[in-house]
């Protein structure tokens, strides 16, 4: 799993253990960094695409792409991808 800001880039604020197993990266080389750092020659520019509009429309996006081991290495990755929204200030009362 990998949490990561609504802003430019994605910065990373959060990968559990199943990250690291799965990329080979520990949190304090990914987190602030983009999850585009997993990508690489053979990653389906359509799919990224596909990612980043479904997500500028507040879709799910479900899919697969080629990605990186830290050694380079390619894996393919299926993943979903959705907003989580957080309302600011105070709960209305019910």
């Amino acid at each position: 799993m990998v949490i990561t800001k609504a802003e430019a880039g994605y910065p990373i604020i959060y990968v559990n253990s199943g990250f690291g197993e799965l990329t080979g990266y520990g949190p304090h080389e990914v987190i602030g960094k983009s999850p585009s750092m997993l990508q690489g020659p053979n990653t389906d520019r359509a799919a990224t695409e596909r990612l980043e509009n479904d997500i500028s429309k507040g879709r799910l996006f479900h899919g697969q792409a080629i990605e990186y081991w830290k050694d380079g290495s390619e894996f393919m990755m299926e993943g979903e991808v959705f907003q989580i929204r957080i309302r600011k200030g105070r709960p209305k009362p019910r």
